[in-house]
């Protein structure tokens, strides 16, 4: 699988989510996204709702990016194929945003996952992905999950 560097102007995610120009960015996303990390041709929902959590086909991201809109302070769409370098910094909701962060960067260095889209210094090159990278995604998801109601 081959990393496409994706350089498009993401004002579009503060328009109004009935407005053609919000629904052409989300079909760009979609596309973005299944090709760079898809999984059985699902990707992470990155709605308000979903959260980043879970693997759907594109037609339901779809509906739940029209409906809901996407995540707050979600745009460098790392658990989509983003470069972290590219993204406009965002302004974590809670502490609990922050922990997820440092836990974030702990799996990759635990993982040895040093590659130029995860530390974010883009010199051109495409990526590979792999299977070892679609593993850390899911790990990086299911672990910002909660084991139960209330759990932090």
């Amino acid at each position: 699988v081959i990393l496409i560097e994706f350089t498009m102007d993401k004002d579009w995610m503060k328009t109004s989510r009935s407005s053609a120009e919000y629904n052409i960015g989300v079909d760009k996303f979609i596309e973005f996204a299944l090709s760079n990390l898809a999984h059985n041709n699902r990707i992470i929902c990155p709605c308000k709702n979903c959260g980043n959590r879970y693997w759907l086909g594109e037609h339901k991201v779809r509906e739940h990016l029209i409906c809901d809109g996407f995540l707050a302070g979600y745009a460098s769409w790392i658990h989509h194929g983003g470069s972290m370098s590219t993204s406009k910094p965002s302004v974590a909701s809670s502490s609990h945003h922050e922990q997820n962060d440092d836990m974030d960067q702990m799996l990759l260095e635990g993982l040895g996952m040093y590659d130029s889209r995860t530390l974010g210094t883009d010199d051109g090159a495409e990526d590979d992905l792999d299977v070892d990278a679609e593993a850390y995604y899911k790990l990086v998801n299911d672990g910002s999950q909660e084991l139960y109601p209330g759990c932090k």
